[in-house]
């Protein structure tokens, strides 16, 4: 690699390190208004409106923890180049990933409309949905990767598991490619250029 591909290289890098730590600050910024706004009534949620079940989104967030060791699982899979076991996997992963974003909908669909509780929690449950779905959408696409045989194992190189969802972004959107190929992902049928 020529010197000025490997600082190309490390300003892309660079650029997804800032983005995935942008979208960490939207999630952080989130939760200190949710403190600030708790903060100022007596009691939450605030007199009046009924406090939702804990049960069901406990179980929702073990699921959606579950969820990703079976993504983990899918991608030592991808590794030691046994596809079936990648689809297995990612197919539970998937499933439990819908049943939390189902979860999400049903309590949007439950708290009832007041001034702030209602608000910050659709806010709140809004973004994180987006962010589910999107992971979710990107998730669904690795299976025809496999399929295709797309993925290999040197694909994955030491460390770089969750990389498998930049390579499935890139050949979605083509914005993505550039950071497929500078990430270093050798992809076989996927033109980078």
């Amino acid at each position: 690699m020529t010197r000025e591909e490997r600082m190309a290289l490390a300003n892309r890098r660079t650029g997804l390190f800032i983005f995935q730590i942008s979208w960490i600050m939207v999630f952080v910024c989130l939760m200190l208004v949710n403190v600030q706004i708790r903060s100022n009534f007596a009691s939450w949620p605030p007199e009046g409106v009924a406090p939702l079940d804990r049960v069901l989104p406990t179980l929702a967030t073990v699921g959606l923890i579950v969820s990703g060791v079976f993504a983990w699982r899918g991608l030592n899979a991808i590794r030691a180049d046994q596809n079936a076991a990648l689809r297995q996997n990612w197919l539970i992963a998937l499933v439990l990933g819908a049943a939390f974003i189902v979860v999400m909908a049903y309590e949007w669909a439950i708290v009832p409309f007041s001034e702030q509780y209602g608000t910050l929690f659709r806010v709140m449950t809004a973004f994180h949905a987006v962010h589910a779905l999107v992971i979710g959408w990107i998730m669904a696409r690795v299976p025809a990767f496999s399929r295709q045989r797309l993925l290999r194992r040197r694909s994955l190189g030491s460390g770089r598991g969750g990389q498998v969802v930049v390579f499935c972004c890139g050949r979605v959107d083509p914005f993505l490619r550039g950071v497929v190929r500078d990430l270093g992902i050798k992809v076989r049928g996927l033109r980078t250029g």
